[in-house]
């Protein structure tokens, strides 16, 4: 009897091994097909996320945005489009191509105003310690028929919400003349002077 007892432990062992050998192996076959149904399940739902959250306050709405858009009506324009697009209201004034500069400058500011008048600068494009506003931006342009030096004139006149005050740039001219000029019309190599403070050499005296 003893010597058949010892038998059947010896069987058993091998087969409580293999089970718990196979339990080991489904553990993770489980987990994995309990994760991939779940993803199969969500696929095609699109994550949502609005980074302006507990911002804006107040927003600019569709009602204001077509006050907005009424309140523009000039004779010298050809279109002009107003979007609201991460937190930014962007006025693009396309004028007649024959508009002068000074009428394009006086057209940029009159929509700026307007725009202000029905927006103010505070609340809507100011910051505030605990929350973050709108951007104001307004373009205005034209394309100067029959001059190659200016074939476009282009203004913008923006106003972030962090910023004390609104700034004009005239995108047609540069900042700097005297360096555009340089990089566009560079001197003849024999006309250049050396600069002492980069090493260069002066022509005129070899040194």
């Amino acid at each position: 009897m003893s010597k058949k007892t010892g038998n059947s432990n010896q069987k058993k062992k091998p087969n409580v091994i293999l089970w718990l050998g196979i339990i080991v192996l489904i553990i993770p076959c489980v987990i994995l097909g309990i994760v991939l149904a779940s993803s199969l399940e969500k696929t095609g739902e699109p994550v949502v996320v609005n980074r302006f959250n507990n911002e804006l306050n107040p927003a600019i709405s569709e009602s204001d945005l077509s006050s907005v858009q009424s309140a523009l009506a000039y004779d010298n324009v050809d279109k002009i489009e107003v979007n609201l697009k991460s937190a930014t209201l962007r006025i693009m004034v396309n004028t007649n191509d024959a508009i002068e500069d000074g009428d394009l400058l006086w057209l940029l500011n009159d929509v700026y105003d307007k725009v202000i008048a029905l927006l103010p600068i505070d609340p809507y494009f100011t910051n505030t310690p605990t929350t973050k506003m709108y951007d104001l931006e307004v373009h205005a342009y034209n394309v100067t028929k029959g001059t190659e030096a200016v074939p476009q004139n282009y203004y913008t006149k923006s106003k972030s919400a962090g910023a004390l005050e609104a700034i004009v740039d005239h995108h047609s001219s540069a900042k700097h003349s005297d360096l555009a000029d340089s990089l566009i019309n560079p001197l003849p190599v024999e006309e250049q002077t050396a600069d002492p403070d980069i090493g260069g050499v002066d022509p005129e005296t070899g040194e």
